[in-house]
């Protein structure tokens, strides 16, 4: 069955990003040191991880803040690279007309119709999603399956926060797996529900 995964990785004190984010570093000033744990050579149990979340994905779901901040490095691939996963962009925006040959799709209609459209293209695999804003939007919408949080020991003190946007609502999470490594710890949840905090 075609899973939705919100997979990220976030500083020990909650942050998705560094502060100082430019054009040349939008993940903020050092930001990339959240990712090191992906590179090649970190450590056996995280390369598998990364080994095993491209096997089983078919699809990937951003925002189109996301999308223009890196398309640059991404390039008509996207952010799979030889893989060329299908991308597809949320946005609200006139939007531009991708490369002949590109991973990207527009979605000008909303979440519902991407993750749709996302999981048709998906089969029996999964859809990632990236960027805050709009798995933020997908966590209060009820499309989320999993979470992956992978938790990078650093504190970044500012920058752009994972979970400041999810609703008010709690969302009870089932504890999965957790993987310590020496470059992060990888926590896989379940989503079991949403519930109103107000409700007893």
């Amino acid at each position: 069955m075609t899973k939705v995964v919100y997979d990220m990785s976030m500083s020990l004190d909650g942050f998705v990003t560094a502060a100082g984010i430019t054009a040349d570093e939008p993940l903020g000033a050092g930001g990339e040191r959240l990712h090191s744990w992906a590179f090649p050579g970190a450590d056996e149990r995280s390369a598998a991880l990364v080994k095993q979340g491209q096997q089983s994905l078919g699809a990937m779901i951003t925002g189109r803040t996301t999308y223009d901040a890196s398309l640059r490095w991404w390039g008509p691939d996207g952010p799979t690279g030889a893989n060329r996963v299908p991308l597809y962009v949320v946005t609200h925006r006139e939007t531009p007309r991708p490369a002949d040959g590109s991973v990207y799709t527009f979605v000008t209609d909303g979440i519902d119709s991407a993750v749709k459209q996302a999981k048709a293209t998906a089969g029996d695999k999964n859809v990632a999603i990236s960027g805050v804003s709009v798995g933020s939007q997908l966590i209060q919408a009820g499309y989320v399956d999993e979470l992956v949080v992978h938790v990078v020991p650093l504190l970044f003190g500012d920058g752009v926060r994972f979970y400041d946007h999810v609703g008010g609502d709690h969302v009870d999470l089932e504890l999965i797996e957790a993987i310590p490594t020496p470059h992060a710890t990888h926590l896989h949840y379940r989503v079991v529900g949403r519930r109103d905090p107000t409700s007893g």
